[in-house]
């Protein structure tokens, strides 16, 4: 299963329990290349925003955030969900 699908059938079922704030871990991304060097790839932490702005669920998000250095920091989000619509 892809990373994708996975993000959005997470985002569906959520909404459908009516939680507001998800948190999404994504990774840093960082690599390793050689002798103390790094090297940023972050293809997932890249792509979160724009797969959450895709039309199957852009209308059940309302922001996004890096989440507090506890929760894993800039390697991973807090998505917050609209309310359900009734």
């Amino acid at each position: 299963m892809d990373a994708r699908f996975s993000l959005i059938r997470f985002v569906e079922q959520r909404y459908a329990r009516n939680d507001r704030t998800l948190l999404v871990i994504t990774g840093k991304g960082l690599k390793k290349t050689g002798f103390g060097s790094i090297e940023q790839h972050g293809v997932l932490r890249h792509m979160l925003p724009v797969w959450l702005k895709e039309p199957e669920i852009s209308f059940m998000v309302s922001g996004l955030e890096t989440s507090a250095q506890h929760h894993g920091g800039e390697g991973a989000y807090y998505v917050r969900l609209k309310r359900k619509l009734p």
